[in-house]
This record gives structure tokens, C-alpha cells and sequence, in this order.
């Protein structure tokens, strides 16, 4: 086995067993991830693995497949940043803000995106109804109204 487990040390948790310890990789890392299986860890299945990232790495278990994948860790990164300033031009539908996303900034399943926006409306009684999209598909809206 290409993986070290040390340090285990076990706790009962309501009705489940919890294994801590230590997971060293060796230098021999194979595409799609190294195998853990519950019994490596004295258990008779993986509900959940928690691991945190590392020397630039993250992990992930594959439940699927009961291997631990590493892959580069991108957590704590701007991507972009825009302060604009920018305004609705007419009463229809207007594109504000727009970044392209580079190719296999998402290359493992499991990883996300963060985005922060914030702005101002009019101060009146017209509705107001912001939209996020990601590609062609509204993955967030919010809906505002300003009372004079």
C-alpha cells in the first residue's frame, strides 16, 4: 500500500466509531487516487472522511471507488476582481458584470466557487430583481424593493 496510517486513535460518537490519525502518501500516487478501504482503518465502512489540505494539496474520498484522491488546492484564491461601477441602461434585462471562468478552474469534483457581489438600488418602488448566472443557468436571484 502506497499509504502510511499512523497515529490512530478511536472515539465513539452516538452510535459511530471515529478514527483519527495520519495519512502519508509515498511518492507513487496513482491517477484517480490511492485505495483506502474501511478495513485499512479497522472499520467496517467509510461514511464520512474528513481531511484537511496540506502542503498545497486537498483531498477528497471516493466513496464509489474507496480511494483518497489529493489534488492541488485552489481554496483561499481570488480569481477576480471588478469594482465597477455599472448601471441599468434600459428596462429590460441588463448584463452588469460578466468574468470567464479558465478552463479546469473546477477540475475535480468536489470543489466550488465563492462568489461576493454586493451594490445599491434606487431608492423607490419599482422592483428590483438581481440574477447570478453561470453559463445560461440562474443559480441565484434576489428580489428588492426599496420603501420611500
Amino acid at each position: 500500500m502506497a499509504l502510511t496510517i499512523g497515529n490512530k486513535t478511536y472515539e465513539v460518537r452516538g452510535n459511530h466509531q471515529v478514527v483519527m490519525g495520519t495519512i502519508d502518501f509515498d511518492s507513487s500516487y496513482p491517477k484517480g487516487g490511492e485505495s483506502l478501504v474501511p478495513k485499512d482503518i479497522s472499520l467496517m465502512a467509510i461514511e464520512a472522511l474528513h481531511a484537511r489540505p496540506t502542503n498545497g494539496y486537498a483531498f477528497q474520498y471516493d466513496h464509489t471507488n474507496q480511494k483518497l484522491k489529493a489534488h492541488t488546492s485552489q481554496q483561499g484564491g481570488v480569481l477576480n476582481v471588478n469594482t465597477t461601477a455599472v448601471g441599468n441602461v434600459t428596462t429590460g434585462e441588463d448584463n452588469l458584470i460578466t468574468y470567464s471562468l479558465p478552463a479546469n478552474t473546477l477540475s475535480v469534483n468536489g470543489m466550488a466557487l465563492r462568489i461576493v457581489a454586493w451594490g445599491l438600488t434606487a431608492n423607490n418602488a419599482n422592483a428590483k430583481t438581481l440574477k447570478v448566472y453561470f453559463g445560461t443557468v440562474v443559480i441565484g436571484t434576489l428580489r428588492a424593493w426599496a420603501v420611500c
